[in-house]
């Protein structure tokens, strides 16, 4: 859908946000040890604002990929 850097002017790493479907929930395996402290969790994208709004989801990573659903919602929805 799109990609930003994470730390313009600290550092050129980029994120590259997708979109997944038909996801199928399964027995996470245990996590790397850089994945501990993780949260995964699947929401219906109406509860996303409502995670923001309570401070359950704040990253801007997280906010910057959600602008990115947003705009693709809205580009499948005119197609």
């Amino acid at each position: 859908m799109g990609s930003f850097y994470a730390n313009p002017g600290f550092t050129d790493q980029r994120v590259h946000v997708c979109v997944s479907s038909e996801i199928i929930e399964k027995q996470i395996p245990k996590p790397e040890i850089s994945e501990y402290g993780l949260i995964s969790k699947m929401v219906p994208v109406s509860e996303i604002n409502k995670m923001i709004s309570s401070g359950d989801m704040g990253d801007a990573w997280g906010i910057t990929g959600l602008h990115y659903l947003n705009s693709y919602i809205a580009e499948m929805s005119l197609a």
